[in-house]
């Protein structure tokens, strides 16, 4: 109940004028920190309703920013790209923090519990994933669609994004906690965003 409250006070959040993606994004961070405190205190009940709930607004997130990018005015879909990477960063620090609380063999000690539902961690790994790209396809559409954009500084957000990449690829590589293909796709996103930023460069003026 008391989580089924806090979801209402943060939908109604949108009454108040904030934008649907903003509003799915403090959703999804919502249920992340539900799912943290719910691994900390062994409630594998609330752990499986946090992690649904985080699936299903990180979805509703990535698919409502995308279908806005169309006909958003530059102010929203920065702020939609900031949204989205700040919820996909959330993601992958979430689940490895996690991972360091929620051992199968810690989970499986629970009368309740299902190797499924540690598992479903690498759900929320994986749409961290999509959110961060969904990134680089928000601020691309601005940089190669839109005339007048400022160059110089869309660039610069593809290569930071590509660094935070990289440094999350380091960092869940140097904990060792999360499956390896967390670190490759991290890497391989590093790897897109650097590459769409070079792209830009023609945008810049170079031939």
């Amino acid at each position: 109940m008391a989580q089924a409250f806090a979801l209402l006070t943060v939908f109604g959040l949108h009454e108040l004028g904030l934008s649907w993606p903003v509003v799915l994004g403090l959703l999804y961070a919502e249920n992340l920190a539900v799912v943290w405190i719910a691994t900390q205190k062994r409630e594998v009940f609330l752990y499986r309703v946090a992690l649904g709930g985080s699936l299903a607004a990180g979805l509703s997130l990535l698919l409502t920013a995308l279908s806005n990018a169309g006909h958003s005015l530059p102010p929203m879909l920065y702020r939609d790209a900031l949204v989205l990477a700040m919820a996909g960063w959330a993601g992958v620090v979430l689940v490895n923090l996690t991972h360091r609380q929620l051992q199968p063999a810690q989970l499986a000690e629970e009368p309740d519990s299902t190797p499924a539902d540690f598992g479903l961690l690498g759900g929320i790994a994986g749409l961290a994933g999509l959110l961060q790209g969904g990134t680089g396809l928000l601020l691309g559409r601005a940089l190669f669609g839109w005339l007048g954009a400022p160059v110089a500084l869309l660039l610069v957000a593809l290569l930071g994004m590509g660094g935070i990449a990289l440094g999350l690829a380091a960092w869940v590589h140097a904990q060792g906690l999360l499956p390896r293909w967390v670190r490759r796709q991290q890497l391989a996103l590093g790897q897109a965003l650097a590459v769409l930023a070079v792209f830009g460069l023609h945008e810049a003026g170079l031939s």
